[in-house]
């Protein structure tokens, strides 16, 4: 039963309502071919829950403070003020 529920297939609709991705975030996510993985059906995309749940865990980033996410070289974030 539970692999029935991440086999299942949502409309950009349902993954906004279940995890909180815009609509729009998907649209170009797919012309960017990035975000989640898909399936095409005809012109319609459709989302299976266990690849929104993967992409998500994989773009996860662990805790800790706003330095530890910065890139070496990179600007200061608007977070952290002006210096």
């Amino acid at each position: 039963m539970a692999n029935e529920n991440l086999d299942r297939l949502l409309t950009r609709t349902e993954v906004m309502e279940q995890f909180g991705i815009s609509k729009r975030y998907l649209e170009l996510a797919v012309r960017n071919q990035s975000g989640p993985r898909f399936v095409r059906i005809g012109r319609s995309v459709r989302y299976r829950v266990a690849d929104v749940q993967d992409w998500i865990e994989q773009n996860t980033v662990p805790g800790g403070s706003l330095e530890s996410g910065r890139r070496e070289g990179s600007q200061v974030s608007v977070l952290e003020g002006k210096r």
